[in-house]
């Protein structure tokens, strides 16, 4: 079975074997692009909250506690059902 995308006026058949290998290499793009925003927000954080600056801080546990854990969880939860095959068609 494949799919047809439509290019410049030609249809290019893509096998779907294809593009469930390519959802799940992205599934792992997204796990690392998680982890790698979690260390960054992370250490970019922390450095706020020892800001002396009483805005810097509070934005600094802002982020720390409650976008942190939505971006990187959301990030990581996307990778792994993309290497489940929860995305298949």
């Amino acid at each position: 079975m494949t799919r047809v995308k439509f290019r410049y006026g030609q249809a290019v058949a893509w096998p779907i074997q294809e593009m469930e290998l390519l959802k799940k290499y992205l599934g792992v793009v997204w796990i690392l692009l998680g982890v790698y925003v979690g260390y960054d927000r992370i250490t970019d954080s922390l450095t706020k909250i020892g800001s002396p600056q009483l805005e810097d801080r509070v934005f600094g546990w802002v982020v720390l506690l409650v976008l942190t854990p939505i971006v990187v969880g959301g990030l990581i939860l996307f990778g792994k059902y993309a290497l489940d095959g929860e995305y298949d068609s």
